[in-house]
């Protein structure tokens, strides 16, 4: 959802389940301090009456400026399914991520990298199970003079694998 102005103050963020009775499935109070940006991310599935083996739900203080000759990129591990992943940047015909730097290493459930700056241009982003070069996910991405884009990977739908990647714009 588009992001809403609000006072600086601490907010109970909650989530309850559509299933009667509703039951809380989450809860965090993060304090939001003036001009600042939160996102707040609650991953695992739960259907009616179940529990899935791995909730979370996080405040991730978004707080990007624009940067006019550079492009920005930070990635979020959303998938409880992929357990802690290496994340790799490259530029697009980049042949694989073996020999290659990660820009972060064993990401877990719910962490947020901090923005890195890129030239403008074409990337992939390669997303390996934390220490192997076994790529799970990748995608690709277009970095414009001024953008900032969160990367976050998700579940399939109703769970598990194959892991997607869900590419945001922190500016909207």
């Amino acid at each position: 959802t588009p992001y809403q102005t609000l006072l600086a103050d601490t907010y109970a963020i909650r989530g309850f389940e559509f299933a009667a009775p509703a039951t809380q499935v989450f809860g965090i109070a993060p304090l939001l301090l003036p001009g600042s940006q939160l996102s707040v991310l609650f991953t695992g599935l739960k259907a009616a009456g179940e529990t899935p083996s791995t909730q979370a739900a996080v405040a991730i203080f978004d707080n990007v400026r624009p940067i006019g000759q550079v492009g920005q990129a930070r990635f979020i591990n959303g998938s409880p399914a992929s357990g802690p992943v290496d994340v790799y940047v490259l530029p697009v015909g980049t042949s694989g991520i073996i020999g290659q730097l990660p820009i972060a290493r064993s990401v877990t459930l719910g962490v947020a990298t901090a923005y890195l700056q890129y030239e403008p241009g074409n990337y992939t982003v390669s997303v390996a199970t934390a220490g192997t070069t076994n790529v799970v996910v990748a995608d690709n991405l277009s970095l414009t003079p001024g953008s900032a884009f969160p990367l976050r990977t998700r579940d399939a739908p109703g769970g598990g694998t194959p892991l997607g990647v869900v590419v945001e714009d922190d500016l909207d």
